[in-house]
């Protein structure tokens, strides 16, 4: 009995050696499930033309496929948008682009119908104080647009009485005469502009004031631009800079302040030359004798600020 159990075991072992021997190698090992999954994942991507690469997915090296990227639409500019409605109005005569979701003429697939109807929203919340929970930055950024389309004389769909003519100001700094273009927003400007001279006694508004920083930074840049005479000023923003300098408005920072001070201090004592020691005004002195050595610099033909 045992023999014939060692025959048995013997003769089965007998023909495993003889089939290792016939095929020369022992049997492959199953691929491991990464090998697996990156196989098909070529699969999926090649195809048919995978069954003539097998052998590459044996290799350590995978580069996954490329993926198609969508091309991304261009982000247009807010001074691009002005220029676009700029070409509507030569187009069609007007700023009164329609906002309903099939294309504005003009449109151009700029999205311009759509891009309408936020400003005008805006220029509502604007006027509603609906801006204030938005953050500085972005009341301020809103104001500024709102004054540019606000000159070219874009239409906000608003009336009451808000239409008037470019360039033509009362005492108030309000338009006097009627015509397509409204001014609530440059109203709206100079009696923030009022009340900041009730509240500071002056106008130097600085850059970074929560309410006026940006509209007094841009009008200073207006006020360079038309001193050096580079680039020349609408008739808008001409009489923009023309009534807030009689108005009082700082565009040369602290020297326009010290300026009216002077003004001031001449039209009290009828003298011109301020006092530098024991000056009723330490920063007015100070100014006066900086205001002295720089002319005698350039009375020496030297350079002066």
């Amino acid at each position: 009995s045992n023999h014939t159990e060692d025959d048995a075991s013997s003769s089965s072992s007998g023909k495993l050696d003889d089939s290792e021997g016939a095929e020369g190698k022992t049997p492959a090992k199953p691929a491991s499930k990464r090998k697996r999954r990156q196989a098909a994942a070529n699969n999926s991507e090649i195809g048919e033309e995978g069954n003539a690469n097998d052998s590459a997915y044996d290799s350590d090296e995978w580069t996954p496929p490329e993926k198609e990227v969508t091309p991304q639409k261009k982000k247009i500019t807010f001074e691009e948008r002005v220029k676009l409605c700029q070409a509507f109005k030569v187009n069609n005569g007007h700023l009164n682009i329609p906002t309903s979701k099939s294309k504005a003429k003009g449109d151009d697939d700029y999205g311009l119908g759509k891009w309408v109807e936020t400003m005008r929203r805006n220029y509502r919340d604007f006027f509603n104080g609906e801006l204030v929970n938005k953050g500085r930055n972005n009341k301020q950024v809103t104001g500024y647009q709102l004054e540019v389309l606000e000159e070219i004389g874009f239409d906000f769909g608003s009336s009451g009485g808000n239409e008037v003519a470019e360039g033509t100001f009362s005492e108030q700094g309000t338009p006097t005469q009627k015509v397509n273009v409204t001014r609530r927003v440059w109203e709206y400007r100079v009696a923030q502009c009022r009340q900041f001279k009730v509240e500071n006694g002056h106008m130097n508004i600085h850059p970074r004031d929560q309410e006026l920083g940006n509209f007094a930074s841009r009008m200073r840049a207006l006020y360079n631009r038309r001193l050096e005479g580079k680039e020349p000023l609408t008739q808008a923003e001409k009489d923009k800079v023309r009534y807030l300098d009689e108005l009082g408005f700082a565009f040369d920072g602290k020297f326009d302040v010290n300026l009216q001070k002077f003004m001031e201090f001449k039209q009290r004592t009828g003298e011109s030359k301020v006092p530098i020691k024991n000056a009723p005004d330490k920063k007015l002195g100070t100014w006066a004798a900086h205001v002295r050595q720089e002319n005698n610099k350039l009375n020496r033909g030297e350079k002066s600020d």
